[in-house]
């Protein structure tokens, strides 16, 4: 007895048409029109609704290139990742300063629900005549805003708060740091994504620690 692929075969040599394979599933038939890769309509039916994911999926990957595109384009992009690298630094700085005294002077700081903030991260060398050591953890401490703001930074009494609470040896490295520090938008990124994390461990530790 012959099989239904032998009988569809002598069929379409008897008639002279082409016999191929079904495209969903891979039984052979004959190709009554050009163009026909389905044996029956329910196969059509499979055929076209994977037609549809395969739409959805090139139309999805299509926006979320464009979006990288336009994100890689976008201005702002350096100045925004930026940004939010140094919200995430003075956040954790501030945080593990809390409870300390202002690196400058003896106010201790605390969170009181100050309008703008109770206390700022202070650099040790200014971001303004050292633009290399902003994103230098060992250069900001927790500040009060009188000597961060008022008094421009308080130099001076910072210097010897830094002795005091570290030795003249982490002064002496930070005044002898001049490693050129180019960052782009990718070390944004990282050092951002780095700070919110050692955020969410300091304040991790600090409530498991209450509650022993």
């Amino acid at each position: 007895m012959m099989t239904r692929s032998q009988l569809t075969r002598k069929k379409a040599i008897k008639n002279s048409l082409p016999v191929v394979e079904c495209q969903i599933c891979k039984t052979p038939f004959i190709q009554f029109r050009m163009g026909q890769v389905v044996c029956k309509p329910a196969c059509l039916i499979k055929q076209l609704k994977a037609l549809e994911k395969a739409e959805k999926d090139a139309a999805k990957a299509q926006r979320a290139a464009d979006k990288a595109r336009l994100h890689v384009l976008d201005p702002k992009r350096k100045s925004k990742a930026r940004a939010k690298a140094k919200k995430a630094l003075h956040a954790f700085v501030r945080e593990r300063d809390l409870g300390k005294s202002c690196i400058s002077c003896s106010t201790i700081l605390k969170k009181a629900g100050k309008l703008g903030g109770d206390y700022d991260a202070g650099h040790f060398r200014s971001v303004g005549s050292n633009k290399s050591m902003e994103f230098v953890e060992r250069n900001i401490h927790g500040q009060c805003k009188r000597c961060n703001r008022d008094l421009r930074g308080n130099a001076l009494e910072y210097q010897r708060g830094l002795i005091a609470r570290y030795g003249q040896a982490y002064v002496d490295e930070l005044l002898a740091d001049q490693k050129v520090r180019k960052l782009t938008v990718d070390d944004f990124e990282t050092i951002e994504k780095i700070y919110t994390q050692k955020l969410k461990d300091l304040l991790a530790a600090r409530a498991e620690g209450q509650a022993c």
